[in-house]
């Protein structure tokens, strides 16, 4: 078993003496707490404020789901069980990235295939070096028979997250359960949630690395949206150390039997180590009302999240809450297009993020041409929403909104062909 606080050490990635005093103290010293599960509940506020993930010992203790530790057993409860083969959704958004470029729309299903347990176990088995595997699947039901998670405040827990979104969130007492299961050599590429919930995921059989940052260190992991473009994936050990040093992070590796807390909008990458599983419980997360208009109308990118997680802590709630009214008034206002809007409300949250949370600070220093200024017409989809109106004025909103984008496309593929 593995864990360290990568706050030392060889660093290939050296911030500046100026970066170095206006780093937050989270950026110096994010630990891994391994707390047993009897105290979990006393300093849940504590890392909840604090933003701060943690290793819980355990959790499952004498209930029906430790079984899940032997993979045996598991295919014997799951082999018949209706699951998603995806592919790898770097892979896929990496696909769609492609077509958009091409002027080509994606399927919407794209790199996503209906089997069963059993038969993604023959896949891999069959291609030891598949980027295939089950993700974010509905935990069966016959998994979360006898579950017992009061002492954490839920009193249900739900098999998948299909009516749970930031627009129509679950109550606070409801856990959602997904199911992870995948070979050794996959991986679930940095990124952070974004329906603004806690996780606890729960390790069974098999081991995972995980590597986890905390949400102000996204400027460091190079984003676009919620999905970091830094491939840890594709590092050896001497360049991980030295990019979670840079970026304050830690990584420990995941054994059956440990859960893994993650608070809201953490990043976080998984390597998979061996053939495992993982069942991750979300539940929580953000309650402040304005954090949860801002997380359900506005585009989420590094600004927007650490508004949202300001919330979360009293020395910054007022500031952050106040921010996130002023982004939720410009959402309504009018623009010449999606695209304006898109442009305008991230160039508005970089300015509320600086001002509220890093007042006197200069912007990060990132590239000259920042990702997003590529993808801008593809993230913009995101404001796709007409106004209100009469039919016939909604209507002829979407047939502009319509030949704009064909255009665009045509553009695209032009450019593409030449």
């Amino acid at each position: 078993m593995v864990s360290r606080c990568c706050a030392a050490g060889n660093n290939k990635y050296p911030p500046s003496k100026r970066n170095r005093q206006k780093r937050d103290w989270h950026l110096i010293n994010m630990i891994l707490d391994r707390i047993p599960c009897a105290l979990f509940s006393e300093r849940l506020p504590e890392l909840i404020k604090l933003g701060r993930p943690a290793i819980v010992t355990e959790l499952f203790r004498g209930q029906p789901l430790e079984q899940i530790s032997d993979r045996q057993k598991v295919g014997e409860l799951l082999g018949t069980t209706k699951v998603t083969i995806s592919q790898n959704y770097i892979n896929a958004n990496l696909e769609r990235v492609r077509n958009y470029q091409s002027g080509i729309r994606a399927p919407k299903e794209l790199g996503r295939t209906p089997g069963t347990f059993a038969q993604y176990m023959d896949l891999i088995a069959r291609d030891p070096a598949s980027r295939c595997a089950v993700c974010e699947e509905p935990t069966p039901s016959n998994l979360l028979d006898g579950i017992d998670l009061h002492t954490f405040g839920i009193d249900t827990v739900v098999g998948g997250c299909r009516n749970a979104t930031p627009l129509n969130p679950a109550p606070s007492t409801t856990a959602n359960s997904l199911m992870f299961v995948a070979n050794g050599g996959n991986s679930s590429d940095l990124h952070a949630d974004g329906d603004g919930r806690d996780v606890l995921l729960y390790q069974g059989f098999g081991r995972k690395r995980v590597v986890l940052f905390p949400s102000e260190a996204a400027p460091r992991l190079h984003p676009i949206a919620n999905y970091s473009t830094v491939p840890i994936a594709r590092m050896d050990e001497a360049e991980r150390t030295a990019f979670i040093t840079y970026a304050g992070g830690v990584e420990h590796v995941l054994i059956p039997g440990e859960a893994l807390f993650m608070p809201a909008f953490i990043w976080h990458h998984f390597d998979y180590l061996d053939l495992s599983m993982s069942i991750s419980f979300r539940f929580g997360g953000i309650s402040d009302p304005e954090a949860q208009a801002l997380l359900r109308t506005v585009h989420l990118d590094h600004y927007t999240q650490n508004i949202i997680v300001g919330t979360r802590d009293p020395a910054r709630a007022e500031l952050c809450q106040t921010a996130a009214r002023r982004l939720c008034a410009a959402v309504v206002q009018s623009y010449p297009s999606t695209r304006e809007q898109f442009r305008t409300l991230r160039a508005l949250a970089a300015e509320c993020h600086r001002s509220t949370l890093l007042p006197g600070s200069r912007p990060y220093l990132s590239g000259i041409i920042e990702a997003e200024e590529f993808l801008d017409g593809g993230l913009s989809g995101y404001y796709s929403k007409p106004p209100n109106g009469s039919a016939l004025y909604r209507g002829l909103w979407w047939l502009q909104e319509n030949i704009r984008d064909l255009l665009r496309r045509w553009g695209r593929k032009l450019a593409y062909w030449a």
